[in-house]
This record gives C-alpha cells, structure tokens and sequence, in this order.
C-alpha cells in the first residue's frame, strides 16, 4: 500500500473525525467563490454596475478576514487532529515508520483534504453564485441583472490560495511530530488522569473580572467607549477563560460534594466526568464564547445601524418629496399631475403642503443669501383649514415666521425680520408659529406669513421669476416609491424647478450600501459561528478513544446503552450551549453599551437589544441543529466500538 492510499484510507476511516472540519473547510471556499466571483466579475470590473467600486472595497476586506481566519482555523484543526492520533503514529512508528514519512503521510492527508474541500466548495460556490448576483443585481438597483457566468480568475484565485493553505498547514503540522519513543506514544491515552485542581482565588477573580467589565459597559457613554472598548474586551475575554478553567471546576467539584444531588439520576456519572472535560477544554470553550459574543454583537450592531439609519433618514428629510418651483409653471397644474401620479402608482399621500407666494431675500444682498418664501396670510389659512392645523391672524406689517420644526412658539422669539423683495426693503414683525416639518431645500431657508394687504402690495410688483410655489408631501410606504418619486420629480420642468428634496432617493442610496454590509456580514459572522462549532466537534471527537474505554468499563459495571446515551447527551448539551450562553450574555452588555452611546437618537435599551435578540435566535438555531448532529454522530461512533 503506498502513502497516498493509506492517507486516503485513513481520511475514510476517520470521515466522522473530518465531517464537521470538511464541512467548515468546504463553506470557507463557497463563501470566498461568492466575494471573488462578484470582485472579479467583468460587469464590475469594466464599471457596467453602478456602486460597484464602493463594494468591492468591503468585499475584499471580507475575503482577506475569511483567508485569514480560515488558516487558523485549519492551523487549530490539524494541531487538533495531531493530538487525538498519538496511538495512531506511535503504531505506524512501531511498523518501522520514520518521522520523515510520518510528516510525508500528514502532508498528503492535507493535499487531499485540501482538494476534496476546494473541489467541493467550488462545485456548489458556482451555482450559488447565480442566487447571489440575482441578490446583488436587486440590491444595487441596476437596470439589467449582473450576468452568471464561471468567473475564471475567481476559481483559479480560490483554487490556489486553499490549496496553498492546505499544503502550508501540512507542513506545519508535520513538524509537530516529534520522534518520542514509540511505546510512549502507543501508552499516551492510557495514562491516567488527575483530578482538576481549581484556586477558589482566581474562580472568585473570574467572576470580578466578567463581573467588572459588564460594569464598565452597563455605564459608558459615546464620551467614553472607545478608549474602554479594548480594556473591556481583555478583561471580560480573561474572566472568561478564568470562568472555564477555575470557576466550573469549583462549581462542579461543590456538586459532587452533595450526596442528594450526586446520588440522583445520573449525577453522578454526568459531573464526575465534566470535571475532567471543562478543565482539559476551557480555552476551546472560552474561545468560542468569546467568538460567539463577537459574532452576536456584530450581526446585532449591523442591524442597529440599519434601523438608525432609517430612523436618520427620516429625521433629515421629514416629508418623503420636497419641491420649490418658480411661478413661471402653474403651481396647482404641477399639484394636479402630482396627484395623478400618485394615484397611477397606488401611492397615498398622507401629508401635503401646498403654499404659493414670493421669494425674498434678507436686507439688499439681492439673493446672494438663503432666500424667505412670503405667502399671504388667506393663502396659508386656507391651507392649514384643509390640514387641521392652526390658522393665523395678521395686520400691518405683522409676520408668522413658520417654525418647521414643530417647536413651541414663545413671544420671546418674536422679532423684527428685515426682508428685500424687487429693489424694495420690507420690514416684518415676526411672530414665530408652527409649521408642519417639511424637508430644507435650497435656496429658501424660512417661511413667512404676512397681512393679505401687504401681499397684495408686493404681488403687484413681482415678476414671474419672483414668483414660487412649495409642494412637500409625505407618502405612504415611501420606502417602496423610489419609482414614483423620480416620477414626480419629472412633473416640473428643470428650467422651472427652484429646488428639490427627496428622502426616496437618498434611503435608496444609503440603504444599498448598508444591506451589502448586512450581507458582508452575515456571510463572514455566519463563517465564524459554524466554524466555532466545529471546533467544539473536534474536541469532543478528539476524547473518542478514551471515551469508549471508559463507557465499555460502564457496560461491564451493568449501564445500559440508554442509560449511558443520556450521560453523554448531557455533557454534549454542557459542552455546546455553555460557551453560546456565556457568548450571549457579553452581547447583552455589550448592546447595553452601544444603548447608551445611542441615548441621544432616544434609543432603550431593550431597542437595541432586539435586534442582536434576533441574531442569538438564529445562531441558538444553528447550535442546536450542531448539538443533535454531533451528539447523533458521537453515541453512534461510542456503540460501534466492540464491547459497548
């Protein structure tokens, strides 16, 4: 038999061993395929996609984090696998085997492994990139859908880097193999184990350390987060490591200690054995809570930032359309075809604001400063009648400066307004008086009311030029009227059209940038939690050799297969939901401070900490879905062996 088919005969041998790290390994090339495939892609390349520059800088930081983190991963993986086959090597030593062909043997093992996951990966990243540019197309609103095609320099980009990965790995792992005498190796698993020592000091430390930084994050502010955002992160991360090293053992260790409790079930085989497990396992258990505290905050944030975003939008730009027009248009034939529109699109408007009057500028700059639309007081009446809002009563040269801020009007505020309209000074009384929140459109800064007559006065003189119109309106769904926004747009001529305002076009903008970023997200958290829990798959898979020692002696004592299936389901289910548990209580505090850096937007706690709810929703999923796997592959491969 030569080395090529023992490693792969051992791959085969071993494929519960390899399935979850094939299958993170396998993941890592399709997501890596889909970024490369989009980057890479001619219709990007060549400038055919709007916003397409602007995403490729975010993917490419995606692709270098997924490389990245895939050679460690792989790096843990196969240092893992090293360990779990000390019995293994030392056989192959005893068969005449030298350490140069033991290192040779694990270097084919990765080249195969290697072209098994990036033969896969490529195999189903090809296809799912069609869903994925339908995805983007839609996303970045072009007018014809990114073409599907195999995108060559994205395979050869994705073959070669794993591969190189995989071959790098191998030899490095090989090196671990050190030439230890042989029957050291074949007695390595049989050598027995010490009870777990613990410092009641340092499990008390632990529970401080996590204790102070929740403190720390429950009371900072915008002021102060940044300078504790890294102290915070090493303190709780240490506390965290101190928790599953120290603080189960202690715990554990006073269970045992209550004879009821142990005496009960299966107590008493369940925590005498995950005495041994959280000790031997507390960094993997610690790294993967701190793993799934980052990848919960960080999907959760995202989120966050969508919602601020749109709760932004709609504090920059009130009314969803916002129109100025010179009084060389008819302003109400424009309202008209507004309307139809409207009505042509299924869209409701459910705030309006129609107001014709005069532009005038402040002192005698002749219009080289924010202009002020004077409307007359019958005007604004009828108006605000129509709207429900309150009228105004005006004479002389009194003024109602409309506040578009619904602020409370105080007389306090009231103050002389000095105003130029056609060569001539108009001085006003300005009484401040609420107006509906309308979205600022250069160049008219402000609004104002004056007495019919006055009106009257200065119509006489104004030209059409001089003349404008106000049209804001709010609509119904508006986030899906991008389309009859730009239609309304189109009703004023450019030559006639003052200014113009819409949210529709700037949240179609924004939002475009921030759901590639949910994706970009989404794909590399998604990468991170899987590979998290295949990390915990190895180590549990890593104990297999002496777990079934251990549960054969267990049949012989007189258990049964059911009863020895409940103990391990109850260590698996320890084992898997501790480090997400522990993961998901850093992000509630972790949320708790990014609350309170939103406390000026008026963001709770509790509206913060639904979004990163959803995300602990879908990764619990995604836990327990691993959890039943694992420990369906695990008590299968425990009663395979003979005697158990």
């Amino acid at each position: 038999m030569t080395f090529r088919r023992l490693a792969f005969s051992n791959i085969k041998g071993l494929r519960r061993k390899y399935a979850a790290f094939l299958f993170s390994s396998v993941l890592s090339v399709i997501i890596f395929y889909l970024l490369a495939s989009f980057v890479l892609h001619p219709d990007v390349v060549n400038g055919y996609v709007a916003q397409a520059e602007r995403v490729r800088a975010g993917l490419r930081v995606a692709q270098y984090m997924i490389a990245t983190f895939s050679f460690f991963f792989v790096l843990y993986s196969s240092s893992a696998f090293v360990r779990s086959r000390k019995k293994e090597f030392g056989l192959l030593s005893l068969l005449g085997a030298t350490k140069r062909q033991l290192s040779r043997f694990v270097v084919i093992e990765h080249v195969i492994m290697g072209l098994g996951s990036v033969a896969a990966g490529l195999g189903l990243g090809i296809p799912l990139s069609k869903l994925m540019l339908a995805g983007m197309s839609k996303m970045l609103q072009v007018t014809s859908p990114i073409r599907f095609m195999v995108v060559m320099p994205a395979v050869i980009q994705t073959a070669c880097l794993f591969m190189a990965l995989f071959v790098v790995i191998g030899f490095i792992t090989a090196l671990q193999i050190s030439p230890r005498k042989v029957i050291a190796l074949l007695r390595e698993h049989q050598r027995p184990k010490t009870l777990p020592s613990y410092s009641p000091l340092i499990a008390l430390l632990s529970v401080l350390l996590i204790g102070g930084g929740y403190a720390v994050a429950w009371h900072v502010d915008g002021t102060t987060i940044v300078s504790a955002m890294l102290p915070v992160t090493f303190v709780v991360s240490a506390g965290t490591f101190l928790f599953f090293s120290q603080a189960t053992v202690w715990i554990l260790r006073k269970l045992q200690g209550k004879v009821s409790f142990m005496y009960r079930n299966l107590n008493l085989l369940t925590v005498g054995d995950l005495v041994f497990r959280m000790k031997d396992n507390a960094r993997v258990l610690a790294a993967v809570a701190v793993l799934s505290a980052c990848v919960i905050t960080a999907t959760g944030t995202v989120y966050t930032a969508q919602a601020t975003f749109l709760r932004d939008e709609e504090v920059s730009y009130p009314h969803a359309v916002t129109l100025t027009i010179s009084g060389e248009s008819d302003p109400s034939e424009v309202l008209a075809s507004i309307h139809k529109v409207a009505s042509d699109d299924k869209v409701k408007i459910t705030e309006e604001v129609f107001l014709t009057g005069l532009v005038a500028y402040d002192g005698n700059d002749g219009g080289a400063r924010l202009a002020t639309l004077i409307v007359s007081e019958d005007i604004y009446n009828q108006w605000a009648k129509e709207a429900g809002r309150p009228e105004v009563s005006l004479e002389g040269n009194q003024g109602a400066l409309l506040i578009p801020w619904e602020a409370k009007p105080s007389e306090k505020d009231r103050k002389p307004l000095e105003l130029s309209f056609h060569g001539k000074a108009v001085t006003l009384d300005a009484i401040p008086h609420p107006f509906p929140r309308v979205n600022w459109v250069y160049p008219i800064g402000q609004y104002v009311a004056v007495d019919d007559a006055l009106f009257q006065d200065l119509l006489k003189d104004a030209d059409p030029s001089e003349q404008a119109a106000l049209i804001s309106l709010e609509l119904e769904a508006w986030q899906k009227s991008l389309k009859t926004g730009r239609r309304i747009r189109e009703t004023v001529p450019d030559e006639h059209l003052i200014g113009y305002s819409s949210r529709l076009e700037s949240y179609e903008a924004h939002k475009q940038m921030y759901a590639l970023t949910a994706m970009i997200a989404l794909f590399v958290t998604g990468l991170f939690f899987i590979a998290s829990g295949s990390m915990l798959y190895f180590r549990l898979f890593g104990e297999i050799d002496e777990d079934r020692e251990k549960y054969r002696a267990m049949r012989r004592l007189g258990l049964s297969k059911a009863e020895i299936a409940n103990v391990v389901s109850r260590q698996v289910l320890v084992f898997f939901f501790a480090p997400i548990t522990f993961g998901a209580s850093h992000c509630g505090f972790a949320m708790k401070a990014l609350s309170n850096v939103l406390r000026g937007q008026d963001w709770p706690f509790l509206g913060v900490f639904r979004y990163a709810l959803w995300a602990i929703a879908v990764f619990s999923a995604i836990q327990v879905a691993y959890f039943l796997f694992a420990r369906r592959a695990y008590v299968r491969e425990v009663f395979e062996a003979p005697g158990t």
